[in-house]
């Protein structure tokens, strides 16, 4: 056997491991690692062994993938060069290094070109959305007290697990109108959601039938002979997870939506002491940080010395008290809004090109499952992101990363 083969081999091995295990902190990170190391070594053997025919050049698409990746990782180094900002640490580096890490790995994939068949791929994730769905049974209805003030966490943490639940959830609800195994990734889909749900998360819960809501139309766009199949998917999907949620949150001890009532009228009478409230102050926050600094945004230490500014123009004075503890590593809750206040225009002119390189790529495959799974995967981080963070955060990032690239490792780009 040709050591391509044992290669592409060990590809889909780490590629298992990585999904089946996600559920676990913090073994996506670990797994990433894992990766990169393989795919380091694999590379050096082909260089010292003179197999320059087992390593590629890369074509337009991947390199802008790779570049989508470096820049959101190097587009923080502008507003940690002023105001002496990399004097309180190297703390803001954290996340941008896993960029630079994802872009290293996509680098050496694209270089090195392990082929997963797309069919495999999409059953392993099918297993995923089976893993976490069970454990999400297992925590709500048999062992309740495993939750977490009253929300499932997994055994990864609250938006960690939501928002990997969420992207299960759309790409095997999605893939039943495009794979012969219909029950297996309808149950699959199914599944995945209980764990939405369970987590409380309304921001990834709403992501999920957004996203489902805009493939479905799509599909009944392109494929009007099966139009009739296809409203039968989408009448019993949204009814299953219309009974989940009721379920779901009927089983929870804590009562998600008379809390969000409470929130919102709180809101109406002035007072923002909810989770609602402060995003919004948050949201406010970094909109007056962008107003302030708009082409490199402002790092930690700068957050915390133009408080006051900051506080003036978004009309809240939290930001103040946070400034007297020292400099200020908090997110916004919005990866948009979070970009343009830490990074400014430069960092949300990477976070544009990293969407459209992975989109455009996404696209450019021959095989409909890849296409569905990569474009909704791609639409529900950008939802989740509007009430969430997602981009910024360390096992969220490292799953919606690498899902992708070994989606575009598979053998639809052959």
């Amino acid at each position: 056997m040709s050591n391509r083969k044992y290669f592409d081999y060990v590809f889909i091995a780490v590629v298992a491991l990585f999904l089946c295990t996600a559920s676990i902190r913090p073994s996506v990170q670990i797994i990433s690692v894992m990766m990169l190391l393989l795919l380091l070594g694999y590379y050096c053997y082909f260089k010292l062994s003179k197999q320059r025919d087992q390593i590629f050049a890369l074509n337009k698409n991947e390199i802008f993938v790779f570049l989508g990746f470096l820049f959101m990782s190097i587009s923080i180094i502008p507003s940690l060069l002023v105001n002496n900002s990399l004097s309180v640490g190297f703390r803001e580096l954290d996340i941008p290094s896993k960029y630079l890490l994802f872009a290293i790995i996509a680098l050496l994939l694209f270089k090195l070109k392990p082929r997963i068949s797309s069919d495999i791929l999409m059953y392993i994730i099918g297993i995923s959305g089976f893993i976490f769905g069970l454990i999400a049974i297992f925590h709500i209805f048999i062992f309740p007290q495993m939750l977490y003030h009253g929300r499932f966490t997994g055994y990864s943490g609250i938006n960690e697990t939501g928002f990997i639940c969420g992207i299960l959830s759309v790409i095997n609800a999605s893939l039943v109108l495009y794979r012969k195994n219909k029950l297996f990734f309808l149950s699959a889909g199914i599944l995945s959601f209980i764990g939405v749900v369970g987590s409380g998360l309304r921001g990834s819960l709403l992501a999920v039938l957004f996203s489902l809501f805009v493939i479905f139309v799509i599909y009944c766009f392109w494929n009007r002979s099966s139009l009739k199949l296809a409203m039968k998917f989408i009448i019993f999907i949204v009814v299953s997870f219309l009974a989940i949620t009721y379920i779901v949150y009927d089983k929870l001890p804590t009562d998600r939506i008379g809390y969000t009532k409470e929130e919102l009228d709180s809101i109406s009478s002035g007072d923002y002491n909810t989770s609602i409230g402060f995003r919004l102050i948050m949201y406010k926050e970094a909109l007056a940080m962008f107003a302030l600094s708009p082409i490199i945004g402002m790092s930690a230490k700068s957050q915390a010395d133009n408080a006051e500014k900051i506080a003036n123009i978004s009309g809240f004075n939290n930001i103040v008290e946070l400034a007297k503890k020292g400099p200020i590593f908090g997110k916004k809750h919005n990866d948009i809004l979070n970009t343009l206040a830490t990074k400014g225009l430069i960092g949300f002119a990477s976070l544009i090109l990293l969407y459209f390189a992975l989109t455009k790529m996404i696209l450019a495959s021959n095989s409909n499952s890849i296409r569905v799974a990569g474009g909704g995967s791609i639409l529900y981080c950008l939802l989740a992101g509007l009430s969430g963070d997602p981009l910024s955060g360390h096992t969220e990032s490292t799953f919606f990363a690498l899902l992708l690239l070994f989606m575009l490792n598979t053998e639809s780009y052959s």
